[in-house]
């Protein structure tokens, strides 16, 4: 869904499942399992996976990419969890924040002494061109239910 690459950085974010493929009810039937993969160029690398995105929270996501692509700078994004969020910057700067289950750390992540963890990518008009292709089609293949 997302992929991302700048100076050593990398950042991949894919829409692995529905958490409860079987879910009648509107709160669990939208629960996404979500798998990252991660390469920072302080040589760090690593892999989470978990239920850490919504579908309404992609629906968000487009809408926010979407306003980047109109101008709307700079801004932040950050859902439910706290495990996952964006920033845009002026210069172009888009910050993926990494918390709790999704941060390096993963389960050694301490609630009370670790702070968040970013990683940084440079993105054009066509970057985000491709980041909103990229969410739509995830918005297809996991639709609100």
């Amino acid at each position: 869904m997302i992929d991302l690459f700048d100076k050593g950085n990398k950042f991949s974010l894919r829409v692995k499942a529905y958490e409860f493929p079987s879910a009648r009810d509107e709160l669990d039937a939208n629960w996404l399992v979500i798998s990252i993969d991660v390469e920072h160029k302080g040589g760090e690398a690593w892999k989470a996976c978990g239920p850490y995105l919504r579908t309404n929270e992609l629906l968000r996501l487009l809408e926010w990419l979407r306003n980047l692509e109109a101008g709307v700078l700079p801004s932040k994004i950050v859902f439910t969890e706290g495990e996952l969020a964006f920033s845009y910057s002026d210069d172009m700067q888009l910050a993926v924040i990494l918390g709790f289950n999704l941060h390096p750390k993963g389960a050694a992540y301490d609630y009370s002494s670790d702070r968040e963890f970013s990683v940084c990518f440079k993105v054009d008009d066509k970057g985000l061109v491709n980041l909103i292709r990229s969410v739509e089609k995830a918005i297809r293949e996991f639709p609100e239910r």
